[in-house]
């Protein structure tokens, strides 16, 4: 899919197997081509702390 095309596919699941302080995400989604799956929290309305990726 080219850069910037605005046609995207992801997959996102609240990561809830382990008892955490906040609430972490599993998303899994592609980005040039490539499959990548991150796991996140959002710290605040504007920002987003990756755990892992």
């Amino acid at each position: 899919m080219p850069s910037g095309s605005s046609k995207a596919s992801h997959w996102n699941k609240v990561e809830d197997r382990f008892e955490y302080e906040q609430t972490r995400v599993y998303a899994i989604g592609g980005v040039e081509g490539l499959e990548i799956t991150v796991i996140y929290t959002d710290v605040s309305d504007t920002d987003r702390r990756m755990i892992s990726a």
